[in-house]
């Protein structure tokens, strides 16, 4: 990690003199590459993903190298000789023993419930039959094992990447897996719906080390610029608030409208998908700042991204043949412009007062009428995506919103909490630090203000939090401060502006989570570095890096994507996993 740190300055030093390349929504690309850095920095070129197969570090005679070399090599001689504790105590190394235990169990599944309400063990065999459930849908799956490698899904790439000539960065950030031994297929698991009768799982998939991911995040960083020019679409609870507080009071006869499209991911076809794309990119292109060639090429790649979703489950290989692309980056930014193609002519209906949408949550101020000729309409293009949980009334639910037309026409809203919420807060218990654990609770309290304009609604929703915590194992004494710190909610709704565009330095150390004497010390930059030109030009006044620490597997990472052990049948088909006895 110091090396790592070292070299980011370095590199930053070494490519002081280039402009820096325009940042995006999402993870946009790093390289020493030359050619990377003096490309231009269109839409298109700066969507590229980073690229963390490079290993280049600037040359030991380029200026500043060598006070960079004397800081990193003091450094490291003086963490070697800094004593810690392992940090564990013997309760830790009892409950690390029992979860390793737990997951060598070849007849159990342990998996995290879907909405967090907890954490579900059940038997191998179920949690085979509710995947088999899902995956022997032959309109949607379909079982390639023993006919597709991981490399194949990369050659058609390359054949897409050959027919439409991009620059060297683009090429490489999509490609960069070619020769790497970690290219795989996705991994599929289940979630289990336990606020389901009978339960039944979220499907998932982790394409992460995988052909189509790096070229889902190029789309995504391509694409997300659009959603900002598109009104309709909302991306947080705060812009929701912003457009009901500019709203005059109604009218009588408007009602709420509250839906939900049905299994959007899945209910997506390819082909309407692609050619709501491409309208999309013919009419909002230019202004991101794409060429006719680039849009052709974006619309090819995203075909080429849904037709190409390869994953892994119980030793068998399976492809996506319908639907939103699983577990790959693009799949909201893609399903939210779908969705904006199927609705742009129905939110042109007279007397709609308002409409908002939040991927497949959709929201309407309007004359019942109104409302039922709009969701009619909405219905009637795609036989696939249907609206399911429709409420028309002067009441409606939105996002975590409680939203209710007053007998003076006037909006209001508060806090809304699901009936199935099991507030799993974390632990104070847990390996957090106290800092984060304050601010986890501060944040929660803003978002109740910020919600709750009225006082009462505040105030009730403020005391459930605090006792619930107290359930949750936190003491009064730490809640007591926080809970008394005043919140004034002009402030929240004010609009926070960014100005400090400086780069950071942080330095991650796998430590543990205790107070360690001096090391904090060892990471105030000498002033022969931070006093530099280049290095206040590049990171203005910083004196210390940023110490971070990570820590080792939690409790969910031992069990989320684990392998589902063997199917172990006998001769006689009696499923053997049923007769082992219950864990102690």
């Amino acid at each position: 990690t110091i090396i790592k740190l070292i070299r980011n300055i370095k590199l930053s030093f070494f490519f002081s003199h280039l402009p820096s390349p325009t940042t995006t929504h999402h993870s946009t690309f790093t390289s020493s590459h030359h050619s990377t850095f003096t490309s231009a920095h269109t839409a298109f070129t700066s969507a590229v993903p980073r690229i963390p197969s490079s290993a280049f570090t600037p040359p030991d005679s380029a200026p500043g190298m060598h006070l960079l070399n004397e800081y990193q090599s003091k450094l490291l001689e003086k963490i070697n000789y800094l004593a810690y504790p392992s940090g564990r105590t013997k309760v830790q190394d009892f409950i690390l023993r029992t979860l390793k235990q737990l997951q060598a169990k070849t007849t159990i599944v342990v998996k995290p419930a879907d909405k967090n309400l907890g954490t579900v063990v059940m038997l191998a065999s179920t949690y085979r039959k509710m995947s088999r459930e899902i995956l022997d849908d032959k309109n949607t799956y379909l079982d390639v094992t023993g006919t597709v490698l991981p490399c194949f899904p990369y050659l058609s790439l390359h054949q897409l990447l050959l027919s439409f000539p991009q620059p060297d960065n683009i090429i490489k950030a999509l490609t960069h897996l070619k020769p790497s031994s970690y290219l795989r297929f996705g991994r599929f698991y289940l979630l289990p719906k336990m606020h389901k009768k009978p339960v039944r799982g979220r499907p998932i998939v982790s394409t992460l080390n995988t052909a189509t991911y790096h070229a889902s995040v190029f789309i995504h960083n391509v694409l997300s610029p659009i959603l900002r020019k598109l009104p309709a679409i909302c991306l947080s609870s705060r812009e929701v608030i912003k457009d009901l507080d500019n709203l005059p009071p109604l009218t009588s006869g408007q009602r709420i409208t509250c839906a939900d499209v049905a299994s959007l991911y899945p209910s997506i076809p390819t082909e309407y998908g692609l050619q709501a794309i491409h309208a999309i990119l013919r009419e909002y292109g230019g202004v991101i700042g794409l060429q006719k060639k680039e849009e052709d090429f974006i619309v090819h790649l995203l075909k080429w991204v849904l037709t190409n979703n390869y994953f892994e489950f119980d030793g068998h290989t399976y492809l996506q043949l319908q639907g939103t692309a699983m577990g790959t980056p693009m799949a909201v930014t893609y399903a939210n412009l779908v969705l904006h193609h199927l609705e742009k002519e129905c939110i042109k209906l007279p007397y709609l007062i308002h409409y908002s949408r939040y991927i497949d949550d959709l929201f309407l101020l309007a004359p019942p009428h109104t409302a039922t000729t709009f969701i009619s309409r909405f219905c009637d293009q795609v036989a696939s995506i249907q609206l399911d949980g429709v409420t028309v009334g002067e009441r409606g639910v939105f996002l975590d919103l409680d939203i209710s037309i007053r007998a003076d026409g006037k909006i209001i809203y508060k806090t809304y909490q699901k009936e199935i919420n099991k507030y799993l807060y974390i632990s104070p218990h847990s390996n957090h630090t106290l800092s984060s654990l304050k601010n986890i609770i501060r944040n929660e309290i803003k978002r109740y203000r910020l919600f709750c304009p009225e006082e009462k609604d505040y105030l009730e929703v403020k005391k459930l939090f605090y006792h619930r915590l107290l359930r949750r194992g936190y003491h009064p004494r730490f809640l007591h401060p926080l809970f008394k710190e005043i919140i004034i909610r002009e402030e929240l709704t004010k609009k926070k502006s960014y100005q400090n565009n400086q780069r950071k330095l942080i330095a991650t150390l796998s430590i543990p989570n205790i107070r360690i004497i001096g090391m904090r010390s060892l990471f105030v930059l000498p002033d022969n570095i931070a006093s530099t030109v280049k290095f206040k030009k590049i990171y203005g006044n910083i004196e210390r890096v940023t110490l971070g620490r990570k820590h080792g597997k939690n409790t969910l990472k031992y069990f989320l994507h684990r392998a589902l052990p063997p199917d172990e049948i006998n001769s006689s088909g009696v499923d053997l996993s049923l007769e082992e006895p219950a864990l102690p």
